[in-house]
């Protein structure tokens, strides 16, 4: 994938969420699962001060900015990260879903860079079709 490092990771993010914590459900009714709130809740933050180094944090979060929830004043580099991964990650399941199985729609921050999905389109497809994902995902995103 051409995608700048940031949203390389979210990409991942989401298409494990999509893939490993909710294949049945999107196999079962994919417009159910893009109605509700349920994408993401099994999301825990990794991203602390210990990660890596603050400007590599940095540089991901200039990577996802469109999901980025700003800086208030008391938000520290590294919270913010992580808010803006999961945000993005929950918004590249939504659209990965969408792609695949026509319902809802792709979520405008998705939109420019939805044509860079298509591999891990396919992959959603064929799991929905299968009933299953035994493939790797990371040789697909890096």
């Amino acid at each position: 994938m051409n995608l700048p490092e940031g949203l390389k990771q979210a990409v991942a993010i989401g298409a494990h969420e999509v893939l490993l914590e909710w294949l049945p459900s999107v196999i079962a009714d994919p417009q159910a699962v893009l109605d509700g709130n349920d994408l993401g809740s099994t999301y825990q933050p990794f991203l602390d001060e210990g990660a890596m180094p603050e400007a590599d944090a940095q540089a991901l979060l200039v990577d996802l900015a469109a999901w980025d929830p700003g800086d208030d004043g008391s938000a520290a580099v590294f919270p913010r990260l992580d808010a803006s991964m999961l945000h993005a990650a929950i918004d590249i399941a939504r659209a990965l879903i969408t792609l695949a199985t026509g319902a809802g729609q792709v979520p405008p921050a998705v939109a420019p860079f939805a044509h860079e999905l298509a591999p891990l389109v396919d992959v959603v497809k064929q799991a929905v079709a299968g009933g299953s994902f035994d493939d790797d995902v990371q040789s697909l995103i890096w």
